[in-house]
């Protein structure tokens, strides 16, 4: 799953609501990657990842953020999947 806001820059740069998707996939069980689909670099690699992560993890309460090779997330709470 691939993510970015609606004009290219990373989660939380602009106004799109991430929440009800994250819902969604947490209500199905899924727990593969999301990864970032950014074209807009200017704000450099590791700002956007820190960004983004912080982001997505506020708007994600009671999923779990793993930190491996990549960033998986594994939307259950406790999950041995990450």
């Amino acid at each position: 799953m691939h993510l970015n806001e609606l004009d290219g820059r990373h989660p939380g740069a602009g106004s799109y609501d991430f929440q009800p998707l994250l819902e969604v996939l947490a209500r199905r069980g899924y727990s593969g990657w999301l990864s970032l689909e950014v074209f807009d670099f200017r704000p450099g690699a590791d700002f956007i990842a820190r960004q983004s992560l912080r982001y997505l993890a506020r708007g994600t309460a009671g999923y779990q953020v793993t930190k491996g090779y990549a960033y998986k997330w594994a939307l259950a709470a406790g999950s041995e999947n990450a």
